[in-house]
């Protein structure tokens, strides 16, 4: 089965791994649900973002994120409009989690994601 841009995926997986994806980006319309979105970012912003400026771009409808902290490994919660000390920038090929009250499709503008491997993977 084709990887496509309109579906998430997660991967257990038992070692740390660097991967690289090559190819064009897929469009930037998400479809956000009522209820719980595993999602990404499809491009990457024309300017660094944050959880908060993702929050803002979504807009009306979302209620909170529910994030991995990879120092803690522990879920974090940011709830728009509240103060929160868990407001990272967005990262390409990180899964997000948009609790929505209502659905919404969303469009991003951008080009595609161009990560640079870490030597220590997440």
């Amino acid at each position: 089965m084709p990887v496509s841009g309109s579906e998430s995926y997660i991967v257990m997986m038992r070692e740390p791994k660097n991967v690289t994806f090559q190819g064009t980006a897929w469009e930037g319309e998400v479809k956000l649900y009522a209820g719980a979105n595993f999602f990404a970012v499809p491009l990457q912003p024309h300017t660094k973002w944050w959880l908060s400026d993702l929050a803002n771009h979504i807009g009306d409808g979302l209620i909170q994120f529910v994030i991995h902290d990879p120092t803690t490994n522990i879920l974090q919660i940011y709830v728009p409009g509240e103060a929160s000390s868990f407001n990272v920038v967005l990262e390409g090929g990180i899964g997000y989690v948009a609790i929505m009250s209502r659905p919404k499709t969303v469009i991003f503008e951008g080009k595609a994601w161009e990560n640079t491997p870490s030597d220590n993977p997440k």
